[in-house]
């Protein structure tokens, strides 16, 4: 009988490290399943930042597989809940161990060798399996315990997350890998625009575009100002990006909840605003709102949404 464990690979931020106590390993119980998942550093987290979850073996690849996709959506709702940013690399080695690599190493260490990919590993369980990588400061302790509630918790979420999803996570908590207040800023704010819908508006506005295309169209301005003309147009079929996150905002958070003594909805234009001014005249303040003060909260405002849109 064919046996398959999983392994996820990941790290935290330099600045921080997962605090074991006097324990080298925990074993996180997942509700309805026979056997424990085990969480370890990977060659002494606490001085590299990296580390991994093991599985128990699993008689199918599909029970394997679906396991693992559960240990990664409790990392996220981990990441989430408690503002810590986790790197998984997305299944995306940085760097591959070549079939003359791979014979040699088994050659020395009379194993099978495996990849040490970041993120989800499944593979096949079999004797003498060791797994292979090319290679974080470390200062913050963060109690484990945390972790395990989440992992526990997370293996509740059964969904497959959609690519725009995993995109808007893998932006998220990238932004806590950043060096300063403004690239965490623009992260955060890129990892909320990619969760923005933008429904059309009313009829009645359809048409009056429709009919102001067509006298543009009709005009005798050159036809390349006509083709941007048209094109800017059919944008405003769409509501505009700051109407979008009010909705979005309306819709998957508390209006009494305050982001910087403000509304949700006033929070996202007070930072949608600062943005363009950021990016488009370099000003980092905008009044009394600058990206500095507001980057933490915007931080907390984005977990929020992210929860809520795609965690629960």
């Amino acid at each position: 009988m064919q046996i398959y464990r999983f392994r996820l690979k990941f790290k935290i931020p330099a600045r921080e490290y997962l605090d074991f106590g006097n324990k080298e390993e925990l074993k996180i119980p997942f509700p309805n399943d026979e056997n424990s998942l085990q969480i370890n550093p990977l060659i002494d987290g606490t001085k590299t930042g990296v580390y991994k979850i093991m599985s128990p073996p699993y008689e199918s690849y599909e029970h394997a597989e679906d396991i693992s996709i559960r240990a990664l959506n409790a990392l996220f709702l981990y990441s989430v809940k408690y503002g810590i940013g986790i790197d998984i690399g997305y299944n995306s080695p940085k760097w591959y161990i070549t079939e003359k690599g791979r014979d040699y190493f088994s050659r020395i260490t009379n194993s099978k060798i495996v990849q040490d990919n970041w993120g989800i590993t499944i593979y096949q369980d079999k004797e003498n399996i060791k797994f292979v990588s090319g290679s974080a400061k470390v200062t913050v302790g963060r109690g484990i315990q945390n972790l395990v509630n989440s992992l526990t918790d997370g293996y509740k979420i059964d969904k497959r997350l959609k690519e725009n999803e995993r995109i808007t996570l893998e932006i998220f908590n990238s932004s806590f890998f950043e060096s300063t207040e403004i690239s965490k800023f623009l992260s955060l704010m890129i990892s909320l625009e990619s969760m923005l819908d933008f429904p059309n508006h009313s009829n009645k506005v359809q048409k009056l575009i429709t009919r102001t295309k067509r006298r543009v169209k009709c005009s005798i301005i050159p036809q390349d100002e006509k083709a941007s003309l048209i094109g800017s147009l059919e944008q405003l079929r769409r509501v505009s990006i700051t109407k979008s996150g009010i909705l979005l905002t309306q819709h998957y958070l508390d209006q009494n909840q305050l982001y910087s003594g403000l509304s949700s909805s006033k929070f996202f234009k007070k930072c949608y605003n600062l943005r363009s001014k950021l990016v488009h005249k370099g000003e980092k303040t905008v009044g009394n709102f600058n990206v500095k003060h507001a980057t933490p909260e915007l931080s907390r405002f984005v977990a929020d949404i992210i929860y809520q849109k795609i965690l629960s």
